[in-house]
């Protein structure tokens, strides 16, 4: 794994990662989310991550710690260049593949010296940021999107909190693709530790797939078959890409 380039940047990530801070609220953050209750969807696809990572073996994250810090962000940082990773004019703009590399050799040196508890921390920021690389709705810029964006992620940490039918059916295709999957998971795993940016963008570049069917189904009739079968396979990919980081 290479080392951040910038050590101003990696310095700040690491002091802002061991501020103390309550636990955030994401997708959605602060009051819209404090709103609704519960784990945020971030935390949520950290904790499944976390879990799918000890049935590998992988056990070093303190979850609390890590739950703690994951919409820092959004909360304290307000970095709202590494918030999102779109095509745009030929190229690509935001930079969550590149926070999320920094971020990821943070943890890697803080788990090399032996700092679970750090290395925990680092861990829920670095879970933001590839989470929203990898919402669908952080990979694209439309004028449609800007009355359906905020609805559309509240109304899915809603039905996580519920509890119900859209919860347990994410789980149970975790669970089946964590029998199903173990020596592709190796292969990804391996080379997701290679070259983190470049495993972000491509997450990234996969959800981007769904961007304008889920701004138009959703717009057009709210929770749609179709849009809570994008956010079902969104948070499907998430959790894998997270529970792929902890293991590199």
């Amino acid at each position: 794994m290479k080392p951040p380039l910038h050590i101003g940047l990696a310095m700040l990530a690491l002091a802002v990662a061991l501020t103390f801070c309550p636990a955030a609220q994401a997708w959605q953050n602060g009051s819209s989310a404090r709103s609704v209750g519960g784990p945020t969807v971030q935390q949520w696809i950290l904790a499944q991550a976390v879990s799918q990572a000890v049935r590998s073996g992988t056990d070093w994250v303190d979850l609390d710690a890590a739950l703690g810090t994951v919409g820092l962000p959004d909360t304290v940082v307000h970095d709202y260049r590494y918030h999102q990773y779109m095509p745009w004019k030929g190229g690509h703009k935001g930079a969550a593949p590149e926070r999320t590399a920094v971020y990821f050799a943070l943890v890697r040196d803080a788990l090399q010296k032996g700092d679970t508890a750090t290395a925990s921390r680092l861990l829920g920021m670095l879970t933001f940021y590839y989470t929203d690389a990898t919402d669908p709705l952080h990979t694209g810029a439309c004028r449609a999107e800007g009355h359906m964006h905020r609805s559309f992620e509240l109304r899915v940490m809603a039905r996580l909190n519920a509890r119900g039918p859209f919860e347990r059916n994410v789980q149970a295709a975790l669970a089946s693709s964590d029998a199903t999957n173990e020596v592709a998971d190796s292969a990804r795993v391996a080379s997701a530790g290679q070259d983190v940016a470049a495993f972000t963008a491509s997450s990234s570049a996969r959800a981007h797939l769904d961007y304008r069917r889920l701004v138009r189904g959703y717009r057009r009739h709210v929770f749609t078959p179709v849009s809570r079968r994008i956010a079902a396979s969104t948070l499907e990919r998430s959790v894998k890409g997270i529970a792929t980081l902890i293991e590199a």
